[in-house]
């Protein structure tokens, strides 16, 4: 069956505003297609904070962010008065990957609760204690989560993940890649409309281009 891998990453705000026009392609293609989720590791052991700089850099990114995609970023307004927290991927890749081992859609929704609680309410999704809460809220046991977000080989898994995200192409959040007999190739890479990626979708599934064929959408 023809799959389709999304590849995002729990600090990505272009992500955030794309979520929308995901679920879109979900909803239009789940009866021809089947659907796997990466985290890329946008920031991923490294050693970043939020500070007054990065504070500053970011609202100016995220005013860009809800310019042109309409998205509006909620947290963008009391930005400047968060406390300083670290800035960093891992965590959230980490109970991704936690989550994955139960089910993949499960981690998706998983994901998803974790840019709602960033993006429109600043919560520190940096630390366990805020991705715990995360995870029971959409439907996972607290002692799992707990005992696999601490497990030396959940870690592994969500390097892995990253791995794979290059080794699929894959340079920018997010991004969308297709999977057939031919092989993979990346159709997105950033925000795009609905209406420009259903086109490809479209004639991929009708057979009249391949994954190697297919031109990314620009």
């Amino acid at each position: 069956m023809k799959k389709i891998f999304y590849v995002g990453d729990p600090v990505c705000s272009w992500c955030y505003a794309f979520t929308d026009i995901f679920e879109e392609i979900k909803k239009e293609f789940s009866k021809d297609l089947s659907f796997s989720y990466i985290m890329g590791g946008l920031v991923f052991e490294r050693e970043i904070v939020l500070d007054r700089a990065l504070k500053k850099m970011l609202k100016k990114n995220w005013k860009e962010v809800e310019t042109k995609t309409g998205k509006h970023i909620k947290a963008s307004v009391n930005i400047e008065d968060a406390k300083e927290m670290p800035y960093i991927s891992d965590p959230g890749c980490i109970g991704f990957q936690a989550v994955k081992q139960i089910d993949e859609e499960l981690s998706y929704s998983f994901y998803k609760n974790m840019h709602k609680a960033f993006y429109e309410d600043l919560e520190n999704i940096f630390e366990f204690e805020t991705l715990l809460k995360i995870a029971v809220k959409t439907g996972v046991d607290e002692n799992y989560f707990s005992s696999k977000f601490n497990d030396p080989q959940t870690k592994e898994l969500a390097v892995k993940d990253i791995e794979k995200a290059k080794f699929l192409g894959v340079r920018a959040f997010p991004s969308l890649v297709l999977q057939d007999d031919s092989g993979a190739k990346v159709l997105n890479q950033g925000f795009k409309k609905f209406s420009l990626l259903k086109i490809q979708i479209e004639s991929w599934l009708e057979g009249k281009v391949c994954a190697g064929d297919i031109l990314p959408v620009l």
